[in-house]
C-alpha cells in the first residue's frame, strides 16, 4: 500500500479556521454581554430558554484567514462583499436597525 499524502495547504487552512473559531467563539461569550451583542428570549423570539451571545461573526472572520491564503481576485471580492453583509449583521444586531 501506497503511503497517504495530504494537501499540506488544505490541511494548514483548516486547522488555522478551526484555532479561530475556538478562540473567536471563546472571546464571543465573554465579550458579547459587554457590548450588548446578546439574544434574550421573549414572547416573540423563543428560540432559546437563556440569553445567548451572538456569534455568527466568529465564523465569518475566521474564515477570512483562509479565503486569504487561496488569494485569487474573485476570492478577495467574495470576502469583500461577505464583510459588509457581516457588519450589517452585526449592526443589527446590535441597534436594531430593521
Amino acid at each position: 500500500m501506497g503511503s497517504v499524502r495530504y494537501n499540506d495547504p488544505v490541511v494548514r487552512e483548516f486547522f488555522i479556521g478551526l484555532a479561530l473559531s475556538a478562540g473567536l467563539a471563546y472571546l464571543s461569550q465573554r465579550l458579547a454581554p459587554l457590548v450588548g451583542l446578546v439574544d434574550s428570549p421573549d414572547d416573540a423570539h423563543k428560540q432559546h430558554s437563556r440569553t445567548v451571545a451572538i456569534g455568527g461573526w466568529t465564523l465569518a472572520l475566521s474564515a477570512i484567514p483562509m479565503l486569504a491564503l487561496v488569494g485569487s481576485a474573485l476570492t478577495w471580492r467574495l470576502m469583500l462583499s461577505s464583510l459588509i453583509v457581516l457588519v450589517t449583521g452585526v449592526l443589527d444586531d446590535r441597534f436594531g436597525l430593521s
